[in-house]
């Protein structure tokens, strides 16, 4: 694992413009704000580190830390050639792979001063617009570190042990005719109610679309046997950030969300490690 600083750099002293420095060691920018002396410390675990195609991960920057304030922001990234870089308001998220391959995860953690709102966020979490931001009188400062993660051939058989969801060994996931709903694009139209029968297989991934309001509120239940497969889930909302991650190891994983924008929001539900299990999903109104 190594340690990089993408972040933008001042040099006041004869006229030079800002620099995008890559490469550099964490503590090597400098800051002309006198109250304000550190960069961020960016900390990373990806789990699992080995998988199949299929597969999602959980990368957890939760441990990343900043002297002077707040992490505002993580900006992640997976390697995988034509995926984007997920920028996120909290510190874990979620990544599917899908082909084989060796892949250089990271993340980038911005200052509590960087404005988000103002970057471009290259491919991998590099800030593109700089000498934009400091023209504006606000640099943009953070640091990244990566994490090695390995996506192996899929076996020939094509067949996985179902762990006791289906007594045939293969585990089969219809969801009552909710397949396929591996991606954002095919996400399934949801309300208000309960959803039973529901299946996360080892290569399976399941999301679902509900559209709210500006204040219109919701809970959704993942009800499941953690003993028997753990299931976790992400809330993305319309402008394709992460809001909420349920990770725990309990029986139910609940996300509680008020919408803040118009329009649609989706609930992702995977297994914890590429883990499988059945699941009911309840959805009520705040």
């Amino acid at each position: 694992m190594r340690r990089t600083l993408f972040a933008a750099c001042a040099a006041l002293a004869g006229g030079l413009l800002a620099l995008l420095a890559a490469g550099l060691v964490a503590a090597g920018c400098p800051k002309w704000d006198s109250g304000w002396e550190h960069t961020p410390v960016a900390a990373l675990t990806v789990a699992p580190s080995s998988l199949l195609p299929g597969e999602t991960v959980i990368a957890d920057a939760s441990e990343s830390t900043d002297e002077d304030g707040p992490i505002r922001g993580y900006c992640f990234y997976f390697g995988e050639p034509g995926r984007e870089v997920l920028v996120s308001l909290t510190p874990r998220v979620t990544f599917t792979y899908h082909l084989p391959g060796e892949y250089e995860a990271g993340v980038l953690v911005f200052d509590d001063r960087c404005p988000l709102t103002l970057t471009e966020i290259t491919e991998v979490c590099e800030v593109s617009n700089s000498i934009d931001l400091l023209e504006r009188g606000v640099p943009c400062l953070g640091s990244t570190v990566t994490f090695d993660v390995t996506v192996l051939e899929l076996p020939d058989s094509g067949v996985f042990d179902s762990g006791g969801i289906a007594d045939s060994g293969i585990c089969i996931s219809d969801d009552g005719g909710f397949e396929p709903n591996d991606t954002v694009e095919q996400a399934t139209p949801i309300g208000f109610g309960t959803y039973t029968d529901l299946v996360i297989c080892p290569a399976d991934v399941d999301n679902y679309r509900l559209s709210l309001t500006p204040g219109e509120g919701f809970e959704a239940r993942i009800l499941h046997d953690f003993a028997s497969g753990d299931l976790d889930a992400i809330l993305i909302d319309p402008n394709g950030n992460i809001v909420v991650v349920a990770a725990t190891e309990e029986d139910v994983e609940v996300v509680h969300w008020t919408a803040v924008d118009p329009g649609d929001h989706f609930l992702e539900i995977f297994g914890f490690g590429g883990q499988q299990n059945d699941y009911t999903l309840t959805i009520e109104s705040l």
